[in-house]
């Protein structure tokens, strides 16, 4: 079995819809009706920005990820983060 781990912010982690309505568990489930065998892990933390993932990555990353996809940049805009800390995050 592949783990996929999608790191994000608060659309990652579902914020307003329940566990299984969330973009990961959804795209586990589109994956295993076409005969991939994953585990799609939600890392989505509600208010992360770039340098927020970027700091969690060891944490939120397995060791064996076959993949992780990124989903995160609007808390940046947000914040005020400038866009080339953003990009150098």
């Amino acid at each position: 079995q592949d783990t996929i781990v999608v790191l994000g912010d608060s659309n990652t982690a579902g914020f307003g819809v329940s566990p299984q309505d969330a973009f990961p568990a959804q795209m586990e489930s589109m994956l295993r009706k076409r005969g991939k065998r994953v585990k799609v892990v939600n890392a989505g933390v509600t208010g992360d920005t770039f340098g927020g993932l970027a700091s969690r990555v060891d944490s939120s990353v397995p060791k064996n990820a076959k993949l992780v996809i990124v989903q995160a940049g609007y808390n940046d805009l947000i914040f005020g983060v400038p866009p080339e800390q953003s990009i150098a995050n």
